[in-house]
């Protein structure tokens, strides 16, 4: 059984133009990343909140028999203001692979590798989206219906 790494989990600037890349596999998952559904246009826009990966976690014994299909998927949200780390998220992936379930981490506008930090693959440039709340309200809202036309189009 292998445990998640911190460092492994930080978030990390990967080229938006590649649709697929895979991250990691143990005795119990296989975890890889993929371009949101919804990224049509091959150029990335630093104002396109909708180009990014989707963080996948699936079972290993599903992954390696590609006559299995996937029965159940979690989709996962984050927290507000999360930044740096999937940690949690890459254990409960972890976790719910274990137990046989598929999940999908869908990160909400601005958090993890959707942060501007990332689309621009700036270090220094970090927008918490709570300051960014607070700056522009309307982005509540706004963050709020990209949210839920992102599930919907997922699911």
């Amino acid at each position: 059984m292998s445990t998640v790494d911190p460092e492994f989990s930080r978030v990390h600037y990967y080229d938006r133009e590649k649709d697929f890349k895979f991250l990691s596999k143990d005795d119990s998952h296989v975890r890889l990343i993929k371009l949101f559904p919804m990224c049509k246009d091959k150029t990335p826009s630093l104002t396109d909140y909708k180009r990014f990966h989707l963080r996948f976690y699936i079972p290993r014994d599903i992954y390696d028999d590609k006559c299995k299909k996937i029965s159940k998927l979690f989709i996962m949200l984050n927290g507000l203001d999360e930044i740096e780390h999937f940690t949690l998220y890459d254990q409960l992936g972890q976790g719910l692979a274990r137990y046989g379930y598929a999940s999908v981490l869908l990160p909400l506008p601005d958090h993890l590798n959707r942060n501007k930090k990332y689309r621009v693959n700036d270090p220094k440039i970090v927008e918490k989206p709570s300051d960014l709340f607070i700056k522009e309200r309307e982005k509540i809202y706004t963050g709020y219906l990209q949210s839920m036309e992102e599930i919907e189009f997922l699911v």
